[in-house]
């Protein structure tokens, strides 16, 4: 699924200095285009609205949009990994005809589960009036969307058209918002002005996707069906991928739930204190997913396919040792390299905090939280970089394990702090990432030092997986002949 990464990377290589510069704006727009370009657009709507809306009329609208952030995530994650991994499979079986298929079942899940999650969490157990909870769920739907459409478009190599559909969509969100506040001055109209928007970024996806991939949906209701059966036998990668999820908003939620959180005028609970100050810390990732998406996965992909290559010869035992460790030192070594970049990305976040503060953008009082969080991207990074190298490995139970010492350790370890007060803000987040990637380290250090012996094995395991499902089909068959 490393389509645009390789397309940069070969850019990036090619290049000089401004090159290389086009390539990294390019790889962060692509990498997070689905979220950063939303909030951002947002953002300025907000601020563009604040002499024409009322103070709880922006609160409602931000807390909206940060409601339907999180129900979308916690939804499209836990349905789009297994989808992403059975649309892989397909793509090295050479089969790429059914991509359409698969995209249309992968989306209408993820798209009707956050309909109904958001219609459950906003209607039924905070009780908004009907006009929010249809917007609400609108924009939640749409952007579980984009998570699909994003992550399926990574396979292909068009970063011009994704580009341009990020743009030019949240250009056009940005503008019918900004009429409709002019015009209506509604929480809802400019929510419905701006999901109508972003609808355009939808569309310009969608084509580049099947624009490489131009085949028929043949059977619809059939691929559906393969989709849950899918997501059921890789049932620890939808685990891992909610814990994944549910660990970046665990200390928020738990934060929102304590004595430090407030209730909004419609009722959702927030804490003014600790949201802005996490989000804020949380963009020094961006930087580090951009390095992830362009160098550290096309060099994990590169060196796993020299591997598989050498077994598929079949190479000397002598060969797949030497092969083996140097797959394991190359990945190592990218691994440090990686968490080296983030952590001067940290240091220069770190650096610019006291300008934020300066300009508005913080309170000086929310200052340390910040930095706390802008060092825990370090470490984040690390469990997706880990994380990354599992699922390649198809090691998805070592995956799910990492990501539950993730939301584990976070929420622990923000509940056990919160009787200290507000000055240990998120370490919580530092201490869960620190953990997490601590596990994950020692896990893909030691599968990789075996690395032969799990390969191996794993077929075996996958070749009676597959004998057995085949006898099970062929007794089904002969039954229902008698």
């Amino acid at each position: 699924m490393a389509g645009i990464g390789f397309r940069l990377e070969r850019l990036a290589r090619e290049g000089g200095l401004g090159t290389n510069v086009a390539v990294l704006f390019s790889g962060t727009v692509l990498s997070t285009g689905h979220w950063l370009m939303t909030i951002l657009g947002i953002g300025l709507t907000m601020l563009a609205a604040r002499n024409e809306m009322q103070p709880d009329q922006l609160e409602t609208l931000l807390l909206l949009v940060v409601y339907a952030f999180a129900i979308a995530s916690l939804v499209t994650s836990t349905c789009l990994v297994p989808s992403i991994r059975r649309f892989s499979n397909s793509l090295f079986d050479m089969r790429a005809d059914l991509a359409p298929a698969q995209f249309f079942s992968a989306s209408f899940l993820s798209a009707g589960l956050s309909l109904v999650f958001s219609f459950l969490v906003l209607g039924l157990i905070f009780g908004l009036p009907i006009h929010l909870v249809l917007a609400g769920s609108a924009f939640c739907t749409l952007v579980s969307l984009l998570w699909s459409s994003a992550a399926f478009c990574s396979a292909t190599q068009a970063v011009g058209p994704a580009l341009a559909a990020y743009g030019l969509g949240t250009a056009l969100a940005l503008a019918l918002a900004v009429m409709s506040v002019g015009a209506f001055t509604t929480v809802d109209a400019v929510i419905w002005s701006y999901t109508a928007g972003l609808s355009v970024t939808l569309g310009f996806l969608n084509a580049c996707l099947y624009r490489e991939f131009p085949f028929p949906i043949a059977n619809p209701l059939g691929e559906f069906a393969a989709q849950l059966r899918s997501i059921r036998r890789e049932v620890t990668l939808a685990v891992g991928s909610l814990a994944s999820a549910l660990a970046v908003w665990s200390s928020t939620l738990v934060i929102w739930s304590s004595d430090y959180g407030h209730t909004g005028e419609i009722g959702l609970r927030y804490s003014p204190l600790y949201d802005a100050a996490f989000f804020f810390g949380l963009l020094a990732i961006i930087p580090g997913l951009t390095l992830l998406t362009v160098f550290f996965e096309t060099e994990l992909f590169r060196g796993l396919r020299a591997h598989l290559s050498l077994i598929e010869s079949h190479g000397t035992i002598t060969e797949l040792d030497a092969s083996e460790a140097e797959f394991a030192t190359g990945t190592l070594k990218s691994m440090g390299r990686l968490m080296i970049m983030q952590m001067i990305v940290a240091v220069f976040m770190l650096a610019i905090l006291p300008w934020a503060v300066e300009a508005n953008l913080l309170q000086h009082r929310q200052q340390p939280l910040a930095k706390i969080i802008a060092l825990g991207t370090v470490m984040h990074v690390a469990v997706l970089a880990c994380s990354l190298t599992l699922i390649y490995l198809d090691a998805t139970r070592q995956y799910a394990l990492v990501h539950c010492v993730f939301l584990g350790a976070t929420v622990l370890a923000t509940i056990a702090l919160l009787p200290f007060g507000e000055r240990m803000f998120g370490l919580g987040y530092l201490i869960g990432t620190t953990a997490a990637a601590i596990f994950g380290t020692i896990t893909v250090a030691r599968l990789l030092g075996q690395l032969n012996a799990f390969l191996f094995s794993s077929a075996l395991t996958r070749s009676v997986d597959r004998s057995g499902e085949l006898r099970r089909r062929g007794t089904t068959r002969g039954v229902a002949s008698s």
